[in-house]
């Protein structure tokens, strides 16, 4: 069994715009992991996921002098992974 593993882990990638009007402050995002980073499914540790997994979500806070309030909304699609052809589902925040 190996003990060392070489290599890079996987490229994450993000677009975010923001703007506000007043006191609301609002973001919208997409993300995404592409799957670059050295992956061994027989491996219990490894520095890549072994799959890729777009998401998008927003964010609103409401921020004045009194008080702060932030609500986001998000979710994650993870593909299947490839190498072992297991797929661990959707995430939502």
């Amino acid at each position: 069994m190996p003990t060392s593993l070489e290599g890079t882990s996987d490229l994450f990638v993000a677009c975010t715009l923001k703007w506000n009007r007043s006191e609301h402050n609002f973001m919208v995002y997409s993300m995404g992991n592409l799957p670059t980073g050295a992956y061994d499914p027989n491996r219990l540790v490894n520095l890549g996921l072994g799959h890729t997994s777009p998401g998008a979500g927003g964010v609103n806070t409401n921020f004045n002098k009194d008080n702060e309030l932030s609500l986001v909304a998000g979710t994650t699609y993870k593909r299947e992974n490839t190498d072992t052809h297991y797929q661990s589902g959707i995430d939502a925040t």
